[in-house]
């Protein structure tokens, strides 16, 4: 390929499958060899409020996954330590040189007394010099040998930063205004020329929301100097190349991202709303479970699925709950809700087990929406019975009637003390006229016979579901569910009419239901 293309990178939303992209292609290209640094979003580093320190402790990050991934072979000298398998040998080996220099050294004590033995009979000039010869060889050999290993060794520690002395600190470099990668650039040089990589994939950077460009900015800065530094070292040996797997909202302008990177490659995602379903009824299939859940409620839940990932383990997730299913809880439609709630808001479905959260509040109000639904529907009943009441007092029987009794009224307003003309023009005679129609029209025992449908319908509503108990004028209520010393009230995200369309398709198609949720809710 272009070897002027050395910072990469491979653009897509979450979930879209870049690292799918990315080891795919390694799989095809056994020749090239790949290290994966993966940041994922830990609590421990998004944590962090200084600034500063947050970065660092990314930089820090990524160095620690390059350590643990490079060949101790390939970076002997480096400064980073890292727990190494102890040699045996090689444990046996020094043992056995620093036993010889003790023998050395006691044989060098006693020279009189050895000096004396090679005066005797039993020891000839000849063999006493070689001995003494080979031993002061062998003595000085195996010095040279071990004062090397201490350089060595002493080379590849961390250089003194500071010395504490009595009054006061003195310092030996000022770190304090530099970036992880900055402090430790020779031993981070080292490492990326020496490692023997084609390339190194930063996946998941863009998970830390508040991760600095100063980050992205410094790791481009490493792959240039590492690369000027390979070709000092064989102009021959081929760069090495930073691959970043990133979403397109870490840079707020697209010159940032054109400056940034050599080359990029956009992910079009497997799968979004529009396709999800197919996906889903594909993986059902397979698992021979498809038939087993409504089309219906596949078909609308899709439409809030958009990642791959999700969905197959969602599918994974079911095949193991529904073998699990008791005689008594056998809707794998309500199964399927619960999964794709647990998967989707893994922290409320947590507080549902233990009774708390959000659509634990929002199911709880069953009860008072029946209460509510109760009183109105109640409050209809007396209105139809004040209405038949009003009719059948009526004395009237025509309009015609009414008419002879208004002009009457007008006339001769002295001999009606109840009302004045206007007032009972404008009070009266509008229910008079009413009952007089309904009468004619015969409402009164369509009257009777809402009142009756009515009180059925009074009679069963603590009965019904919390599905057929919402509607428009109570909606709001139900899923604007906020609760004092609750999770959910502190946590707005579900209650975002945005983000809550799955609750209420859940709840409205009665997919999770009060009555029946906790039957399934003891699987997990």
């Amino acid at each position: 390929g272009n070897e002027d293309l050395r910072n990469i990178a491979i653009t897509g939303n979450f979930g879209s499958g870049k690292s799918s992209v990315i080891r795919s292609y390694a799989e095809k290209h056994k020749d090239l060899s790949f290290i994966y640094v993966s940041l994922a979003h830990f609590e421990g580093v998004s944590g962090e409020t200084d600034k500063e320190n947050y970065d660092v402790n990314v930089e820090e990050k990524i160095i620690n996954h390059l350590v643990q991934q490079i060949p101790l072979k390939n970076v002997p000298d480096s400064g980073f330590r890292i727990k190494r398998t102890f040699n045996r040998w090689g444990g046996i080996w020094l043992a056995i040189r620093i036993a010889m220099l003790f023998c050395i050294m006691a044989y060098l004590n006693s020279w009189a007394t050895m000096y004396e033995l090679q005066n005797s009979e039993i020891w000839s000039w000849f063999t006493g010099t070689i001995v003494t010869a080979s031993i002061l060889c062998v003595g000085f050999t195996d010095t040279v040998s071990l004062i090397y290993s201490i350089v060595k060794s002493l080379n590849t520690r961390k250089k003194i930063k500071s010395l504490k002395l009595q009054n006061g600190t003195l310092e030996f470099s000022d770190q304090s205004e530099k970036s992880y990668f900055d402090q430790h650039l020779d031993e981070i040089l080292y490492l990326l020329s020496e490692a023997k990589v084609d390339a190194i994939v930063f996946e998941d950077i863009d998970r830390f929301e508040e991760i600095d460009l100063k980050v992205l900015e410094h790791l481009r800065e490493l792959c240039t100097l590492a690369n000027d530094r390979i070709r000092i070292i064989d102009a021959k040996r081929k760069p090495i190349r930073f691959i970043y797997l990133i979403g397109d909202h870490v840079f707020e302008q697209h010159t940032d991202r054109t400056k940034f990177f050599d080359y990029m490659i956009p992910v079009i995602p497997v799968v979004d709303a529009s396709n999800s379903y197919a996906k889903m009824r594909e993986f059902f299939e397979k698992s021979g479970d498809y038939e087993k859940l409504s089309d219906r409620f596949l078909r609308g839940l899709c439409l809030y699925l958009d990642d791959l990932r999700t969905i197959k383990n969602i599918v994974n997730e079911f095949q193991i709950y529904n073998s699990k299913l008791s005689r008594t809880a056998k809707d794998f439609n309500q199964l399927l809700a619960l999964i794709v709630y647990k998967n989707i808001y893994p922290d409320d479905f947590s507080d549902l087990q233990q009774g708390r959260g959000y659509l634990n509040g929002v199911l709880s109000q069953k009860t008072s929406i029946s209460e509510t639904e109760i009183k109105r529907v109640e409050t209809e009943i007396d209105e139809l019975k004040k209405k038949l009441e009003t009719i059948n007092k009526e004395t009237l029987v025509s309009a015609a009637e009414l008419e002879a009794v208004s002009k009457e009224r007008q006339s001769y307003p002295n001999r009606f003390k109840d009302y004045s003309y206007n007032e009972w023009i404008n009070r009266v005679y509008p229910i008079r006229s009413e009952s007089i129609k309904a009468r004619s029209d015969n409402d009164s025992q369509k009257i009777r016979t809402s009142i009756v449908e009515k009180q059925k319908v009074l009679t069963h509503i603590r009965n019904r579901h919390l599905s057929d108990l919402i509607n428009d004028s109570n909606e709001a209520t139900v899923f604007g569910y906020k609760k004092e010393n609750d999770k959910a009230a502190e946590d707005t995200s579900l209650r975002d009419k945005n983000d809550n369309q799955l609750v209420e398709f859940f709840i409205k198609n009665g997919f999770i239901d009060e009555t029946t949720y906790r039957d399934y809710i003891a699987l997990f």
